[in-house]
């Protein structure tokens, strides 16, 4: 059970930073990312609803990020609060997916 919270962490990850060899590479960003995903996708197995479920859960990481973001750029709160809310956001994460 350990291994698969790993990889749907590696997995959350890797769908929220871009790869950074697309930087220098001819082919789109977004087609090898998504030639990414694909495989991914093919050697979890997941189910449709596993990925969906996972796709919702992401958006929702984004959004919590967006929104601490924004609270720091606007002094809402220090960056230390910001990294802090940041770490119970992913561990919030982190438990829900798994």
């Amino acid at each position: 059970m350990r291994i698969c919270s790993f990889l749907y962490f590696l997995i959350a990850t890797l769908l929220l930073v871009p790869p950074v060899h697309a930087q220098w590479s001819t082919v789109p960003a977004d087609s090898t990312r998504q030639d990414f995903r694909r495989r991914l996708m093919q050697a979890l197995e997941l189910t449709p609803d596993q990925q969906d479920t996972l796709r919702q859960l992401r958006g929702f990481l984004q959004l919590d990020m967006r929104a601490l973001r924004t609270l720091v750029e606007d002094g809402d709160i220090l960056a230390e609060e910001g990294r802090l809310r940041y770490g119970e956001a992913i561990d919030l994460y982190r438990v829900t997916r798994d």
